[in-house]
């Protein structure tokens, strides 16, 4: 096992985490499944399908992926094909500030609005 995904591996060993979550990392897959704890890969692209890499380090992309519990595919995002992988709209946090706070703070006020522009 690289050393990276056992540095991964011992800290999830400390914490002792009942789901790992990742945002396209495949390392924290690799250590989840080492340590037997279901995990969730979140993106709207992957990397073996996104990065010019000889084909050996695209399938090891892959079959780190591939033993994820669950893929949630982000919408606007490239296809991945994976048996496990179930597509979802946008997610976002709530916002902290009212839209009018945000107009004033980007100073959107000052911008004409047309039938083809929507400023929120």
């Amino acid at each position: 096992m690289p050393s990276f995904i056992q540095k991964e591996s011992t800290i999830i060993q400390k914490i002792k985490p009942d789901i790992i979550v990742s945002d396209i990392s495949f390392m924290p897959i690799l250590a989840a499944f080492k340590n037997k704890i279901r995990s969730v890969l979140v993106s709207n692209f992957v990397w073996n399908e996104s990065l010019e890499i000889p084909n050996n380090l695209k399938q090891y992309v892959k079959n780190s992926y591939e033993k994820a519990d669950l893929i949630l595919q982000l919408s606007l995002g490239t296809k991945m094909d994976f048996e496990q992988a179930n597509s979802i709209g946008i997610v976002a946090r709530q916002p902290t500030h009212s839209r009018k706070q945000i107009r004033k703070d980007l100073q959107f006020f000052n911008w004409k609005k047309n039938n083809s522009t929507k400023i929120f």
